[in-house]
């Protein structure tokens, strides 16, 4: 008798694992079968892609492309040298506090290489723009937030200037006053499909700059680190004015 009662707790003890097994078995089965209830919003803007002379990239994926900043209102934490334009007919705002820091500096990367070169020395006036209009072609030193130095480009598209993009077999093809813009070689700005859309956003919301408001470029065809990726670039972020030394 007591063997028998030993043999039913046996088998009871064995048909209570089971039953655990096979539940546990169920459960398992039906998390990995459930779609995942967290979602992964898309990024609505990136690229981090940039010149291959270029010693910085860009990444933003914080704008969406159906709201962008006005460009007189860009705020950045970081400095670009950049290439400067005749100031238009509508002027530009300054001040009469004009507090020129004269400071040397040498160029890092090939991004404006045809204008200024690698390793080429130039003059930066700090806070030149205070009490002088930014005039087309000038060098300018301009604020970017994500790069860590300045960078050097050129201003091909100032206040009052009107403009577009226009796509060719090559990339898309910057228009300014009904004259596509070249780099100083002669070379047809094409920049590719992949690399402009900050730009094209800007191009439909301001078909004509914006007071204050300047489009910069570096001088390789198919774009560096410039308004190409950036967009249009406020005077309030241009530190000062470059001349090669």
């Amino acid at each position: 008798m007591r063997l028998s009662n030993k043999i039913i707790i046996f088998l009871l003890v064995i048909l209570i694992i089971s039953i655990a097994i096979l539940v546990y078995g169920f459960t398992l089965l039906k998390k990995t079968t459930s779609p995942s209830s967290t979602s992964i919003e898309p990024t609505l803007l990136s690229d981090s892609s940039s010149s291959s002379v270029f010693p910085y990239s860009l990444s933003d994926s914080s704008v969406s492309p159906s709201v962008i900043p006005a460009p007189a209102g860009i705020q950045s934490s970081s400095v670009i040298p950049a290439e400067a334009g005749i100031q238009d007919k509508n002027g530009t705002s300054t001040s009469q506090n004009c507090d020129i820091k004269q400071i040397t500096d040498t160029v890092h990367g090939g991004s404006m290489s045809g204008i200024v070169e690698n390793g080429q020395q130039i003059i930066i006036f700090e806070g030149y723009y205070k009490c002088h209009a930014v005039q087309r072609n000038d060098l300018v030193i301009y604020n970017y937030a994500g790069n860590p130095e300045p960078l050097i480009k050129i201003v091909k598209a100032i206040p009052g200037d009107k403009w577009f993009l226009k796509l060719s077999d090559q990339g898309y093809e910057i228009v300014v006053n009904n004259k596509i813009l070249t780099t100083s070689l002669g070379e047809l700005y094409q920049i590719p499909t992949t690399k402009i859309s900050m730009l094209k956003l800007y191009a439909t919301s301001y078909p004509t700059i914006p007071q204050n408001t300047y489009l910069i470029l570096g001088n390789l065809s198919f774009g560096t680190l410039d308004s190409s990726r950036f967009g249009l670039i406020g005077l309030q972020d241009i530190i000062g004015k470059a001349v090669i030394k």
